[in-house]
């Protein structure tokens, strides 16, 4: 079946700092994010199913990035409808 998924939250990042002495550091940051994106999960049996989500994520902070996700997984159910 598939689904659409959206969000927004705290994303860490970092970004390159070059030192005076010349050598490079990484500077930690923290930005808001917001993603979107969809999937599909495919039930195997009654007892386990496959899902796959693809979600494009875009910082909102100072330097922040985006890019794209791609999750893969095994599903279980928690309790019977």
């Amino acid at each position: 079946m598939p689904y659409l998924a959206a969000g927004a939250g705290l994303e860490e990042y970092a970004t390159a700092l070059r030192l005076p002495d010349g050598t490079l550091a990484a500077q930690q940051r923290t930005a808001l994010a917001i993603n979107a994106g969809g999937g599909l999960k495919v039930p195997v049996d009654d007892n386990w199913g496959i899902r796959t989500d693809a979600r494009w994520f875009n910082g909102l902070g100072r330097d922040a990035g985006e890019h794209w996700r791609l999750y893969n997984g095994v599903t279980f159910p928690t309790g019977r409808r």
